[in-house]
């Protein structure tokens, strides 16, 4: 086995294929995705009923991860809820707000990334599920 060879073919394959992949996705400047961590699970549900009732997302993915992190000086660890957030980029402010008034942080993460090229239909999907 020749790792760079088969890299190499990999990813001559993977371009080959690209303007047939580029065909079913689009850029998505409207489209986000959010950051979060909540203490437990039943915050990171409290949290996600929130945002999904007042349609601010299309879906929060909860996922169970071990933190390390500076807090008042020294290191902290401990079991978190990640939650990913997928929404549009007008409902960025007030689904910061929402998640502000549903959580018991101090300071909560808050990090939003853009999504820079997703499918068609799951980027319609999420702005559909976010209109009022």
């Amino acid at each position: 086995m020749n790792l760079a060879k088969d890299s190499f073919r990999f990813s001559g394959r993977l371009l080959a294929s690209f303007p047939r992949l580029m065909s079913s996705l689009a850029a998505s400047p409207e489209h986000v995705v959010i950051f979060s961590t909540a203490p437990s699970k039943e915050v990171a549900d409290k949290i996600t009923r929130a945002l999904l009732e007042e349609k601010l997302v299309a879906c929060v993915s909860h996922h169970s991860v071990k933190s390390t992190y500076w807090w008042d000086g020294k290191i902290e660890e401990g079991e978190e809820v990640q939650l990913l957030m997928k929404t549009t980029s007008t409902r960025v402010e007030e689904v910061e707000k929402t998640l502000k008034r549903n959580h018991p942080y101090e300071v909560p993460e808050f990090l939003v990334t853009p999504v820079i090229i997703g499918s068609k239909e799951y980027l319609g999907w999420i702005s559909a599920s976010t209109t009022r």
